[in-house]
């Protein structure tokens, strides 16, 4: 497998925020987005094995591990996951959504599409995860709520500035007292600066 990396360190996004956890970050991805937290998918890769991959995961403490990248569904992950189950651990998956069926078999799946107007309505996921700055369509977050049976997750779109982060944390806010059906993630680890 392409792995950029795999670390221990505390989700600090969704229904898992502030929860130790292992991650595997993927190398690549289908997308190109401005705001992603972590451009090393896109330059630092290893060849590492599925076993090699377990072998370190069980050095931590932990046995809830959080695949994510890049983009985990771009490859059949379905193996590597029945391999993680075998070892005790629990799987999380972090997904724009490329291909479902490539990680069909993680614990949990926290969606997050980047283009709103074509939202896969198939129940695969968990968790709805909506990337917000002052410039998104506050009509359609209320009504991707709306039609959502799963939870919704606001995250503010993070930034250089932290006035501008904060202006979209803000945005979330607002959202949020008005549709309490929304939830905040705030992505923790940008704002306190962890890995």
């Amino acid at each position: 497998m392409w792995v950029s990396e795999v670390f221990y360190s505390i989700q600090g996004e969704g229904a898992h925020m502030g929860r130790p956890a292992a991650f595997v970050r993927f190398f690549g991805c289908d997308l190109d987005c401005d705001f992603c937290d972590e451009p090393l998918h896109k330059t630092q890769k290893h060849r590492m094995s599925p076993k090699a991959v377990v072998e370190q995961l069980l050095g931590w403490p932990v046995r809830f591990v959080i695949l994510t990248g890049g983009e985990p569904s771009l490859e059949d992950r379905n193996l590597f996951i029945g391999l993680l189950h075998s070892h005790g651990f629990e799987v999380a998956v972090e997904t724009n959504g490329y291909e479902p069926d490539n990680i069909g078999t993680a614990d949990w799946i926290t969606y997050s599409p980047k283009d709103w107007d074509h939202i896969k309505t198939e129940p695969f996921y968990d968790e709805l995860k909506l990337v917000c700055d002052i410039h998104s369509n506050k009509a359609q977050v209320l009504q991707i709520a709306a039609l959502s049976k799963k939870p919704v997750f606001l995250q503010p779109k993070a930034q250089t500035d932290l006035l501008v982060s904060l202006a979209n944390a803000e945005f979330c806010r607002q959202l949020i007292l008005e549709q309490p059906k929304l939830r905040l993630s705030l992505g923790l680890q940008r704002f306190l600066r962890f890995k």
